[in-house]
Protein backbone atom coordinates (compact mmCIF):
# COMPACT_ATOMS: atom_id res chain seq x y z
CA UNK A 1 0.00 0.00 0.00
CA UNK A 2 3.09 2.26 1.06
CA UNK A 3 4.52 1.38 -2.60
CA UNK A 4 1.36 2.13 -4.05
CA UNK A 5 0.97 5.72 -2.16
CA UNK A 6 4.52 6.76 -3.03
CA UNK A 7 3.97 5.55 -6.65
CA UNK A 8 0.65 7.45 -6.89
CA UNK A 9 2.82 11.05 -5.48
CA UNK A 10 5.76 10.71 -7.78
CA UNK A 11 2.87 9.93 -10.46
CA UNK A 12 1.34 13.68 -9.52
CA UNK A 13 3.97 15.35 -8.95
CA UNK A 14 4.98 14.64 -12.52
CA UNK A 15 1.83 15.81 -13.95
CA UNK A 16 2.30 18.84 -12.25
CA UNK A 17 5.87 19.49 -13.51
CA UNK A 18 4.43 18.99 -17.19
CA UNK A 19 1.67 21.38 -16.29
CA UNK A 20 3.97 23.81 -15.57
CA UNK A 21 6.26 23.54 -18.49
CA UNK A 22 3.34 23.64 -20.87
CA UNK A 23 2.14 27.03 -19.13
CA UNK A 24 5.62 28.40 -19.63
CA UNK A 25 5.66 27.19 -23.04
CA UNK A 26 2.11 28.67 -24.05
CA UNK A 27 2.86 31.94 -22.52
CA UNK A 28 6.09 32.18 -24.54
CA UNK A 29 4.29 31.31 -27.67
CA UNK A 30 1.38 34.02 -27.11
CA UNK A 31 3.85 36.59 -26.51
CA UNK A 32 5.80 35.62 -29.69
CA UNK A 33 2.26 35.55 -31.69
CA UNK A 34 1.52 39.20 -30.13
CA UNK A 35 4.81 40.63 -31.40
CA UNK A 36 4.72 38.55 -34.96
CA UNK A 37 1.05 40.08 -35.66
CA UNK A 38 2.70 43.79 -35.26
CA UNK A 39 5.43 42.95 -37.29
CA UNK A 40 6.74 41.60 -40.87
CA UNK A 41 10.24 40.31 -40.93
CA UNK A 42 9.52 39.13 -45.34
CA UNK A 43 10.27 41.73 -47.42
CA UNK A 44 8.09 44.13 -49.01
CA UNK A 45 9.03 44.30 -52.53
CA UNK A 46 7.88 48.09 -54.06
CA UNK A 47 7.74 49.21 -57.49
CA UNK A 48 7.44 52.72 -58.43
CA UNK A 49 8.79 54.07 -62.49
CA UNK A 50 11.15 56.37 -61.57
CA UNK A 51 14.09 57.75 -59.16
CA UNK A 52 14.38 58.82 -55.80
CA UNK A 53 14.80 62.37 -57.54
CA UNK A 54 11.92 62.31 -59.67
CA UNK A 55 9.25 60.84 -57.30
CA UNK A 56 11.23 61.52 -53.93
CA UNK A 57 7.92 62.07 -51.99
CA UNK A 58 6.91 58.47 -53.09
CA UNK A 59 10.56 57.40 -51.76
CA UNK A 60 10.67 59.40 -48.67
CA UNK A 61 7.11 57.77 -47.82
CA UNK A 62 7.94 54.41 -47.05
CA UNK A 63 10.95 55.37 -45.04
CA UNK A 64 8.57 57.69 -42.67
CA UNK A 65 6.42 54.66 -42.25
CA UNK A 66 9.39 52.12 -41.21
CA UNK A 67 10.22 55.12 -38.73
CA UNK A 68 6.82 55.21 -37.50
CA UNK A 69 6.68 51.37 -37.46
CA UNK A 70 10.23 51.16 -35.25
CA UNK A 71 9.28 53.60 -32.72
CA UNK A 72 6.15 51.43 -31.88
CA UNK A 73 8.53 48.53 -31.68
CA UNK A 74 7.43 46.98 -35.05
CA UNK A 75 9.19 46.09 -37.70
CA UNK A 76 8.69 46.80 -41.64
CA UNK A 77 11.14 45.77 -44.21
CA UNK A 78 10.92 46.68 -47.86
CA UNK A 79 12.72 46.86 -50.79
CA UNK A 80 11.77 49.46 -53.72
CA UNK A 81 12.48 48.20 -57.25
CA UNK A 82 13.15 51.48 -59.68
CA UNK A 83 11.10 50.20 -63.34
CA UNK A 84 11.66 51.95 -66.49
CA UNK A 85 8.70 54.06 -67.39
CA UNK A 86 8.49 52.49 -70.25
CA UNK A 87 6.39 49.38 -70.63
CA UNK A 88 5.91 50.06 -66.90
CA UNK A 89 1.95 49.64 -66.98
CA UNK A 90 2.64 46.81 -69.51
CA UNK A 91 4.54 44.58 -67.70
CA UNK A 92 3.04 44.89 -64.28
CA UNK A 93 -0.09 43.32 -65.05
CA UNK A 94 1.53 40.58 -66.49
CA UNK A 95 3.84 40.17 -64.11
CA UNK A 96 1.08 40.10 -60.89
CA UNK A 97 -1.18 37.86 -63.25
CA UNK A 98 1.70 35.29 -63.52
CA UNK A 99 1.57 34.93 -60.01
CA UNK A 100 5.15 37.28 -59.90
CA UNK A 101 5.94 41.08 -59.64
CA UNK A 102 5.65 43.44 -56.59
CA UNK A 103 3.57 43.34 -53.16
CA UNK A 104 2.61 47.03 -53.61
CA UNK A 105 2.73 49.69 -56.75
CA UNK A 106 2.31 52.85 -58.54
CA UNK A 107 -0.86 53.23 -59.94
CA UNK A 108 -2.11 55.91 -62.71
CA UNK A 109 -5.81 56.70 -63.40
CA UNK A 110 -5.32 56.53 -67.29
CA UNK A 111 -4.47 52.57 -66.73
CA UNK A 112 -7.10 51.56 -64.04
CA UNK A 113 -8.70 49.03 -66.66
CA UNK A 114 -5.47 46.93 -66.11
CA UNK A 115 -4.18 48.15 -62.68
CA UNK A 116 -7.67 47.51 -60.88
CA UNK A 117 -8.49 44.06 -61.41
CA UNK A 118 -4.91 43.13 -60.16
CA UNK A 119 -5.38 45.18 -56.75
CA UNK A 120 -7.08 43.61 -53.56
CA UNK A 121 -9.56 45.89 -51.97
CA UNK A 122 -8.63 48.43 -48.88
CA UNK A 123 -10.01 48.04 -45.95
CA UNK A 124 -10.17 51.30 -44.61
CA UNK A 125 -10.80 52.63 -40.67
CA UNK A 126 -14.30 54.92 -40.57
CA UNK A 127 -11.31 57.43 -39.26
CA UNK A 128 -9.40 57.29 -42.16
CA UNK A 129 -12.63 57.56 -44.35
CA UNK A 130 -13.96 60.34 -42.76
CA UNK A 131 -11.13 63.03 -43.24
CA UNK A 132 -11.19 62.08 -46.94
CA UNK A 133 -14.14 63.80 -49.24
CA UNK A 134 -13.63 61.05 -51.97
CA UNK A 135 -13.33 57.49 -51.78
CA UNK A 136 -15.38 55.64 -54.19
CA UNK A 137 -13.97 56.54 -57.21
CA UNK A 138 -12.29 52.94 -58.21
CA UNK A 139 -14.38 50.31 -56.16
CA UNK A 140 -13.42 46.61 -56.06
CA UNK A 141 -16.25 43.85 -56.36
CA UNK A 142 -17.76 44.12 -52.74
CA UNK A 143 -17.63 47.99 -52.78
CA UNK A 144 -14.62 48.82 -51.03
CA UNK A 145 -12.50 51.06 -52.90
CA UNK A 146 -9.37 49.45 -54.64
CA UNK A 147 -6.99 53.02 -54.40
CA UNK A 148 -7.90 56.38 -53.22
CA UNK A 149 -6.84 59.26 -54.42
CA UNK A 150 -4.22 61.37 -52.32
CA UNK A 151 -4.84 64.60 -54.13
CA UNK A 152 -6.77 66.33 -57.16
CA UNK A 153 -4.60 68.46 -59.68
CA UNK A 154 -5.85 69.64 -63.34
CA UNK A 155 -4.99 71.11 -66.27
CA UNK A 156 -3.69 74.79 -66.10
CA UNK A 157 -2.06 77.27 -67.88
CA UNK A 158 1.83 78.24 -68.06
CA UNK A 159 3.37 81.62 -68.84
CA UNK A 160 7.25 81.60 -69.29
CA UNK A 161 8.34 84.74 -67.49
CA UNK A 162 11.64 85.16 -69.87
CA UNK A 163 9.60 86.01 -72.89
CA UNK A 164 5.78 87.48 -71.48
CA UNK A 165 7.83 89.26 -68.34
CA UNK A 166 5.69 89.12 -65.08
CA UNK A 167 1.71 89.01 -65.91
CA UNK A 168 -0.18 92.14 -65.18
CA UNK A 169 -3.32 90.53 -65.54
CA UNK A 170 -4.56 87.15 -65.72
CA UNK A 171 -7.04 86.44 -68.50
CA UNK A 172 -10.54 84.77 -67.99
CA UNK A 173 -11.56 84.18 -71.66
CA UNK A 174 -10.02 82.63 -74.36
CA UNK A 175 -10.61 86.05 -76.59
CA UNK A 176 -8.70 87.69 -73.76
CA UNK A 177 -5.97 84.85 -73.89
CA UNK A 178 -5.18 85.03 -77.92
CA UNK A 179 -5.29 88.91 -77.67
CA UNK A 180 -2.38 88.69 -75.05
CA UNK A 181 -0.51 85.21 -76.32
CA UNK A 182 -0.49 86.41 -80.18
CA UNK A 183 1.55 89.29 -79.35
CA UNK A 184 4.36 86.59 -78.61
CA UNK A 185 4.21 84.82 -82.21
CA UNK A 186 7.91 85.03 -83.22
CA UNK A 187 8.85 82.53 -85.94
CA UNK A 188 12.08 84.18 -87.03
CA UNK A 189 13.42 83.08 -83.32
CA UNK A 190 11.58 79.97 -83.05
CA UNK A 191 8.94 81.18 -80.61
CA UNK A 192 5.32 80.54 -80.74
CA UNK A 193 2.64 82.38 -78.92
CA UNK A 194 0.61 79.11 -77.26
CA UNK A 195 1.52 75.28 -77.19
CA UNK A 196 -1.32 72.90 -76.45
CA UNK A 197 -2.03 69.41 -76.52
CA UNK A 198 -4.91 67.22 -77.09
CA UNK A 199 -5.89 67.53 -73.58
CA UNK A 200 -7.24 70.75 -74.77
CA UNK A 201 -10.53 68.84 -76.87
CA UNK A 202 -12.41 67.98 -73.45
CA UNK A 203 -11.91 71.34 -71.99
CA UNK A 204 -13.72 73.09 -75.26
CA UNK A 205 -16.59 70.02 -75.70
CA UNK A 206 -17.41 70.99 -71.87
CA UNK A 207 -17.36 74.14 -72.43
CA UNK A 208 -19.82 73.92 -75.25
CA UNK A 209 -21.97 71.81 -72.89
CA UNK A 210 -21.22 68.24 -74.41
CA UNK A 211 -19.41 65.21 -73.03
CA UNK A 212 -17.45 62.68 -73.84
CA UNK A 213 -19.71 59.65 -73.07
CA UNK A 214 -22.72 58.95 -73.28
CA UNK A 215 -24.96 55.77 -72.22
CA UNK A 216 -23.84 54.12 -75.53
CA UNK A 217 -20.28 54.90 -75.35
CA UNK A 218 -17.43 57.24 -76.29
CA UNK A 219 -18.71 60.16 -78.45
CA UNK A 220 -16.51 63.36 -80.01
CA UNK A 221 -17.45 66.77 -80.21
CA UNK A 222 -17.27 67.78 -83.97
CA UNK A 223 -17.75 71.58 -82.63
CA UNK A 224 -14.44 71.43 -80.33
CA UNK A 225 -12.00 69.65 -82.97
CA UNK A 226 -13.20 72.74 -85.52
CA UNK A 227 -12.48 75.29 -82.72
CA UNK A 228 -9.17 73.82 -82.40
CA UNK A 229 -8.30 73.55 -86.43
CA UNK A 230 -9.65 76.93 -86.98
CA UNK A 231 -7.66 78.58 -83.63
CA UNK A 232 -4.68 76.65 -84.87
CA UNK A 233 -4.99 77.68 -88.87
CA UNK A 234 -5.53 81.55 -87.57
CA UNK A 235 -2.01 81.50 -85.82
CA UNK A 236 -3.46 81.48 -82.23
CA UNK A 237 -1.45 78.54 -81.15
CA UNK A 238 0.24 75.74 -82.30
CA UNK A 239 0.29 71.88 -82.09
CA UNK A 240 4.23 71.04 -81.42
CA UNK A 241 3.28 67.70 -79.25
CA UNK A 242 2.99 64.67 -82.05
CA UNK A 243 4.31 61.86 -81.05
CA UNK A 244 5.47 61.45 -77.65
CA UNK A 245 6.47 65.42 -77.40
CA UNK A 246 4.22 67.28 -74.43
CA UNK A 247 3.89 71.35 -74.42
CA UNK A 248 6.90 71.26 -71.90
CA UNK A 249 9.44 70.87 -73.79
CA UNK A 250 8.69 74.30 -75.33
CA UNK A 251 8.14 75.61 -72.40
CA UNK A 252 11.50 74.64 -70.79
CA UNK A 253 13.36 75.65 -74.19
CA UNK A 254 11.90 78.42 -74.15
CA UNK A 255 10.29 78.37 -77.81
CA UNK A 256 6.54 79.25 -76.00
CA UNK A 257 5.50 81.54 -74.85
CA UNK A 258 2.21 79.92 -72.74
CA UNK A 259 1.20 76.22 -73.23
CA UNK A 260 -2.17 74.03 -71.91
CA UNK A 261 -0.38 72.12 -69.19
CA UNK A 262 -0.99 69.95 -66.02
CA UNK A 263 -0.87 71.20 -62.61
CA UNK A 264 2.23 68.22 -61.91
CA UNK A 265 4.83 70.32 -63.96
CA UNK A 266 5.67 72.99 -62.33
CA UNK A 267 7.56 70.26 -59.46
CA UNK A 268 9.67 68.92 -62.61
CA UNK A 269 10.68 71.96 -63.81
CA UNK A 270 14.37 72.89 -64.06
CA UNK A 271 15.67 75.64 -61.86
CA UNK A 272 16.14 78.10 -64.07
CA UNK A 273 12.74 77.79 -65.49
CA UNK A 274 10.83 81.07 -64.59
CA UNK A 275 6.87 80.53 -64.63
CA UNK A 276 3.71 82.06 -63.92
CA UNK A 277 0.34 79.89 -63.77
CA UNK A 278 -2.99 80.78 -63.89
CA UNK A 279 -6.37 78.91 -64.75
CA UNK A 280 -7.44 77.51 -67.82
CA UNK A 281 -10.62 79.80 -69.37
CA UNK A 282 -13.77 78.62 -68.54
CA UNK A 283 -13.86 74.36 -67.25
CA UNK A 284 -11.16 71.82 -67.43
CA UNK A 285 -10.28 68.51 -66.98
CA UNK A 286 -9.14 67.64 -63.84
CA UNK A 287 -7.42 64.25 -62.40
CA UNK A 288 -5.98 62.37 -59.62
CA UNK A 289 -2.63 61.15 -57.86
CA UNK A 290 -3.79 57.61 -56.23
CA UNK A 291 -2.48 55.68 -53.46
CA UNK A 292 -0.37 52.79 -54.03
CA UNK A 293 -2.16 49.31 -55.29
CA UNK A 294 -1.63 46.04 -53.20
CA UNK A 295 -1.12 43.16 -55.44
CA UNK A 296 -3.71 40.57 -55.26
CA UNK A 297 -1.27 38.15 -54.63
CA UNK A 298 -0.38 39.17 -50.97
CA UNK A 299 -0.47 36.82 -48.01
CA UNK A 300 -2.86 37.98 -45.29
CA UNK A 301 -0.35 38.79 -43.23
CA UNK A 302 1.35 41.13 -45.86
CA UNK A 303 -2.15 42.45 -46.71
CA UNK A 304 -2.75 43.79 -43.17
CA UNK A 305 0.60 45.49 -43.03
CA UNK A 306 0.18 47.53 -46.31
CA UNK A 307 -3.47 48.13 -45.46
CA UNK A 308 -2.47 49.98 -42.63
CA UNK A 309 0.79 51.70 -45.02
CA UNK A 310 -1.99 52.63 -47.10
CA UNK A 311 -3.57 54.44 -44.27
CA UNK A 312 -0.58 55.85 -43.35
CA UNK A 313 -0.13 57.17 -46.85
CA UNK A 314 -3.63 58.98 -46.64
CA UNK A 315 -3.38 60.39 -43.16
CA UNK A 316 0.49 61.23 -42.02
CA UNK A 317 0.14 64.93 -42.66
CA UNK A 318 4.16 65.27 -43.26
CA UNK A 319 3.46 62.34 -46.37
CA UNK A 320 0.20 64.17 -47.52
CA UNK A 321 1.59 67.42 -47.74
CA UNK A 322 4.74 66.29 -49.48
CA UNK A 323 2.61 64.49 -51.79
CA UNK A 324 0.40 67.02 -52.66
CA UNK A 325 2.78 69.89 -52.63
CA UNK A 326 4.64 67.07 -55.36
CA UNK A 327 1.90 67.42 -57.93
CA UNK A 328 0.80 71.18 -57.12
CA UNK A 329 -2.80 69.62 -56.10
CA UNK A 330 -5.80 69.80 -53.54
CA UNK A 331 -5.67 67.43 -51.13
CA UNK A 332 -8.15 64.30 -50.58
CA UNK A 333 -7.79 64.67 -46.76
CA UNK A 334 -9.30 67.63 -45.52
CA UNK A 335 -7.67 67.60 -42.29
CA UNK A 336 -4.27 68.48 -44.47
CA UNK A 337 -4.14 72.48 -45.06
CA UNK A 338 -1.95 73.07 -48.29
CA UNK A 339 -1.16 76.92 -48.93
CA UNK A 340 0.59 77.94 -52.15
CA UNK A 341 1.94 81.23 -53.34
CA UNK A 342 -0.07 83.00 -56.03
CA UNK A 343 1.66 82.28 -59.50
CA UNK A 344 2.74 79.03 -58.85
CA UNK A 345 0.98 75.89 -60.13
CA UNK A 346 -1.16 74.76 -56.78
CA UNK A 347 -2.47 78.11 -56.65
CA UNK A 348 -3.66 77.90 -60.19
CA UNK A 349 -4.92 74.46 -59.22
CA UNK A 350 -6.75 75.38 -55.94
CA UNK A 351 -8.57 78.53 -57.87
CA UNK A 352 -9.96 76.33 -60.65
CA UNK A 353 -10.89 73.90 -58.08
CA UNK A 354 -12.48 77.12 -55.98
CA UNK A 355 -14.57 78.41 -58.49
CA UNK A 356 -16.06 74.49 -59.57
CA UNK A 357 -14.53 74.74 -62.89
CA UNK A 358 -12.04 71.97 -61.75
CA UNK A 359 -14.22 68.54 -63.01
CA UNK A 360 -12.39 65.04 -62.03
CA UNK A 361 -12.78 62.83 -64.83
CA UNK A 362 -10.52 60.20 -65.87
CA UNK A 363 -10.12 59.78 -69.35
CA UNK A 364 -8.22 55.92 -70.31
CA UNK A 365 -5.29 55.43 -71.95
CA UNK A 366 -6.61 53.65 -74.96
CA UNK A 367 -9.28 56.70 -75.49
CA UNK A 368 -6.55 59.32 -75.11
CA UNK A 369 -4.80 57.63 -77.74
CA UNK A 370 -7.79 57.86 -79.86
CA UNK A 371 -7.95 61.67 -79.78
CA UNK A 372 -4.20 62.07 -80.12
CA UNK A 373 -4.86 60.62 -83.75
CA UNK A 374 -8.05 62.08 -84.20
CA UNK A 375 -6.70 65.64 -83.44
CA UNK A 376 -2.86 64.76 -85.76
CA UNK A 377 -5.59 63.92 -88.62
CA UNK A 378 -7.50 66.78 -88.63
CA UNK A 379 -4.60 69.38 -88.11
CA UNK A 380 -2.37 67.25 -91.54
CA UNK A 381 -5.82 67.81 -93.71
CA UNK A 382 -8.33 64.97 -92.88
CA UNK A 383 -12.03 66.77 -92.63
CA UNK A 384 -12.90 67.21 -88.94
CA UNK A 385 -15.98 64.98 -90.15
CA UNK A 386 -14.20 62.27 -91.16
CA UNK A 387 -11.46 62.66 -88.65
CA UNK A 388 -14.18 62.20 -85.83
CA UNK A 389 -15.88 59.12 -87.77
CA UNK A 390 -12.53 57.63 -87.56
CA UNK A 391 -12.37 58.06 -83.84
CA UNK A 392 -15.85 57.03 -82.87
CA UNK A 393 -14.71 53.42 -84.98
CA UNK A 394 -11.82 53.22 -83.10
CA UNK A 395 -13.25 53.89 -79.62
CA UNK A 396 -15.73 51.08 -79.96
CA UNK A 397 -14.65 48.68 -78.33
CA UNK A 398 -12.73 50.75 -75.34
CA UNK A 399 -14.83 50.47 -72.21
CA UNK A 400 -15.73 53.95 -71.12
CA UNK A 401 -18.69 53.32 -68.19
CA UNK A 402 -15.97 55.11 -65.89
CA UNK A 403 -15.57 57.99 -67.00
CA UNK A 404 -19.24 58.21 -67.76
CA UNK A 405 -20.24 57.63 -64.18
CA UNK A 406 -17.26 60.37 -63.59
CA UNK A 407 -19.17 62.47 -65.97
CA UNK A 408 -22.32 62.44 -64.46
CA UNK A 409 -21.22 62.83 -60.87
CA UNK A 410 -19.28 66.19 -61.84
CA UNK A 411 -21.83 67.69 -63.77
CA UNK A 412 -24.49 66.60 -62.45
Amino acid sequence: MKKYLAGLLIFVLMISMVGCGNSDTNSTETEENTNASNSLEEEIVVWIPGDDVEYSFYYNMFENYKSAMEAEGKTFNYVIEQQPWGDYFTKLPLEVNNGRGPDIFYVHTAYMDTLGPISKELNLSEETMSQLTTTDMYLGDNGKPIVVPTLFTSMIMYANKKIVGEMESIPSTWDEFFAESVKYNDPANGIIGYDYSFHMLYDLAYQAGERLTDENGAVFSEQALQQVVDWTDAGYMDYLTYGQNSPEDTLYQDSAAFIYGAGWMEFWAPEEAQLHAFPVPGITNAFAELTFGISKNVSDEKYEVLNDFVEFMLTDEETVTAIVKGNSGAANNTNVDIVYEEGTAGYAVQQAYNSGNAKVVIVPSSLEQVYRTMLESALTGVPVAEAVAEAKISAESIDVSELHQMEQAAFN
